[in-house]
């Protein structure tokens, strides 16, 4: 009978805990069946925060209709009034962005509300957009040959901008009531400059203008951007929404999901979708 001296079976116990933790960690690091990454980010319905390709820390409410159902997704970009005064600040004031993620849950589709805060001005090559879109193509149960942008004024500039550098990771594109940009502060009408790059987009418009609005730049920016459009043989849909007597549709009644326009939203995200 062998019997071993405290340092030779301490030694065996050593090598066998090793042996044992290493194939632990070989078994957890092993590849999915799937070819899934594991490590992806999931995301959950509420507040969420993921990261830009240059370290940014964005902040987006999220809400995904039912889980792990694969459906179609919409980006929401807000306007000015959530970069000025914040999310608190606009929900205060009566705007408030995670109404917007949730009505598009409500239609079916994930809809996901990113934050834009200033400073610094927030841009359309900040890497935001980019890194929403990213999020939601490493969502199993999002359709990434699904994903639309939705912008309202500012954020309505900003998608315009985005798209027309880019627009081949989106099914379609909805512009509402978007801001001219900077000529509110004196200077040139941003959304007028991109009008010159439309040759290249490929993907269907859907436009949402209230008559009362009180900014007649916006106003001819959207029907020059429709007239344009559909000179080139774009696929585009215009649309003018009046409200009533004591709620005239202007700039601030889209702060609002209202049945008046939502169902052209819905309609245009149900039919260029591939569901």
């Amino acid at each position: 009978m062998k019997y071993y001296t405290w340092e030779k079976s301490h030694l065996f116990r050593t090598v066998l805990v090793l042996c044992f933790s290493i194939l632990i960690v070989s078994c957890g690091e092993e590849e999915p069946p799937d070819g899934s990454d594991e490590s992806a980010f999931v995301l959950e319905n509420g507040w969420v925060q993921y990261e830009t390709s240059s370290g940014m820390t964005v902040d987006a409410y999220y809400n995904h209709p039912v889980s792990e159902t694969t459906v179609p997704a919409v980006i929401y970009n807000h306007g000015k009034y959530v970069e000025e005064n914040g999310y608190d600040g606009a929900v205060a004031y009566g705007y408030d962005i995670t109404d917007f993620s949730d009505a598009l849950a409500n239609s079916g589709y994930a809809g996901i509300a990113p934050l834009r805060l200033r400073p610094p001005l927030p841009t359309a090559d900040d890497g935001r957009f980019d890194a929403t879109i990213q999020t939601l193509q490493d969502q199993t149960d999002i359709d990434d040959g699904n994903i639309f942008m939705y912008g309202f004024s500012r954020g309505g500039l900003l998608t315009l901008q985005y798209t027309v550098n880019d627009d081949s990771d989106l099914k379609g594109v909805i512009l509402v009531s978007p801001s001219p940009g900077s000529d509110t502060d004196g200077g040139s009408n941003e959304f007028a400059d991109e009008l010159e790059n439309l040759n290249d987009l490929s993907v269907p418009f859907l436009v949402l203008l209230g008559e009362s609005e009180p900014n007649p730049t916006i106003t001819h920016n959207c029907t020059t951007f429709v007239n344009q459009m559909e000179s080139l043989g774009k696929d585009i849909s215009f649309y003018t929404f009046t409200g009533t007597t004591e709620d005239p549709a202007d700039h601030s009644w889209f702060y609002l999901v209202r049945s008046d326009y939502w169902t052209k939203i819905d309609s245009f995200v149900l039919a260029n979708s591939n569901q």
